[in-house]
């Protein structure tokens, strides 16, 4: 009976990691919450003087911000599907130990 016991509280731990997970990324897809600051990286430059050989400013291809946003955007979301995976083991491991194993003798 104790396992039982155990396997419910994991079935629902498992699907609370599951929504809490579910519903951060539904808020980051909405933009109702920023993603985590993970990366902080520098602007993608190019500087033409060296291969024209003529005097001109570094030109700026990707914005530090851009890059920035789009990379922290999906790491965030990988994380969330680390996450997700880790409540679906916890629920599953759960639902076998509420489950009844049946052994059948010929």
């Amino acid at each position: 009976m104790a396992e039982k016991i155990i396997g419910y509280l994991l079935i629902i731990a498992g699907i609370f990691v599951i929504f809490l997970s579910a519903f951060n990324g539904y808020q980051i897809l909405t933009k109702k919450t920023q993603p985590v600051k993970i990366l902080n990286l520098q602007g993608v430059n190019i500087n033409l003087s060296q291969t024209t050989g003529i005097k001109q400013p570094p030109v700026e291809l990707i914005s530090a911000k851009d890059l920035n946003n789009t990379l922290n955007f999906f790491a965030h979301l990988a994380v969330l599907g680390f996450f997700l995976n880790v409540g679906f083991k916890i629920a599953s491991l759960g639902v076998n130990l509420v489950r009844p194993i049946i052994i059948t003798q010929k």
